[in-house]
């Protein structure tokens, strides 16, 4: 295995899109197109509930499913992370961390969250890397909020051992300020430097969706989905895709 493919995709829960022409029954072939053209061998997923999560591995059979689990009593149709990957790729280690006061404490926040924000985190190992697979959504609402969760995700970075780290996610913020500083802090590049927009309701450029490596790889390729062709647009975020090199791979 010479690369691996990326896809970063916040499916977008009902919540926010409550009309029945974009409930997620109605999208879910959609999802599952993109996610079967573009082909990635690891997808770092926002906003999937349980419901669409049965109906995406009943289709995406050929991905194992990695979620955050249910914190919340009452609600079993809870929305987290979730990071698929194929199933011929060597999983060593899972783990779930809060982006609240204790990274260790499922459901903890801070006080102006407007939910308790989590990262999963999957070590997985290709040829002879071990590589550390992040995946995040930050606050959408308040800027301090998202400050306090970038730190958050510093100390759980500081925690991992590996050389080569990935981490995907929708940040709810452009590649600028505290986001450009932690980027510089942990050594990453932005993949998606070039792309103007992720979020189909923001009408001002840059994304709010990223791909973030370890500067150790070489940089592949780097786009945006395309929705154009779908009768109804499978989320209001596009989905992220970035082809990642391994170092011994290097193109010249």
């Amino acid at each position: 295995m010479k690369e691996i493919k990326v896809m970063s995709f916040n499916l977008k829960n009902n919540k926010t899109l409550p009309f029945r022409k974009t409930h997620y029954s109605k999208r879910v072939k959609y999802i599952v197109d993109v996610i079967q053209e573009e082909n990635p061998d690891i997808v770092g997923c926002q906003e999937m509930s349980c419901s669409l999560r049965d109906l995406l591995k009943s289709n995406l059979k050929e991905y194992k499913f990695y979620a955050v689990p249910k914190i919340m009593k009452g609600k079993a149709d809870y929305i987290a992370n979730t990071i698929l990957i194929k199933k011929d790729i060597t999983v060593l280690e899972s783990e779930i961390y809060s982006l609240g006061k204790d990274i260790k404490c499922l459901g903890s926040k801070n006080l102006l969250a407007l939910q308790s924000r989590s990262c999963n985190k999957l070590v997985i190992k290709i040829n002879h890397y071990t590589i550390s697979i992040f995946n995040v959504h930050l606050d959408c609402l308040f800027q301090n909020t998202r400050n306090f969760q970038l730190k958050k995700l510093d100390e759980i970075l500081e925690l991992d051992q590996s050389d080569f780290k990935i981490i995907t996610g929708d940040f709810n913020m452009i590649m600028k300020g505290s986001l450009l500083e932690f980027v510089h802090h942990n050594h990453l590049y932005h993949m998606n430097h070039n792309i103007d927009k992720s979020f189909l309701m923001f009408k001002h450029t840059g994304a709010i969706d990223h791909i973030l490596v370890s500067s150790l790889f070489y940089k592949g390729t780097c786009y945006c989905g395309d929705f154009s062709k779908y009768d109804v647009k499978p989320s209001d975020h596009y989905p992220i895709i970035s082809t990642i090199l391994f170092p011994r791979c290097k193109k010249v």
